[in-house]
């Protein structure tokens, strides 16, 4: 993947306002390389603690 290459992320809605995600998503940003596994679940909208200072709540 490309610095200016985006993937889908394959998810299915589980419950009211919630999905999971059906195939191990990766992803970098600079340096950092990370994986959102399969069976993840989300609202979809919601920023992790690690990312507040960055994006406020």
């Amino acid at each position: 993947m490309t610095k200016a290459e985006l993937k889908r992320v394959c998810v299915k809605p589980y419950d009211k306002d919630r999905f999971e995600v059906i195939q191990d998503y990766e992803f970098a940003l600079l340096s950092f390389k990370g994986i959102v596994p399969k069976g993840f679940k989300t609202d979809g909208a919601s920023i992790p603690r690690l990312f507040w200072s960055l994006f406020p709540p």
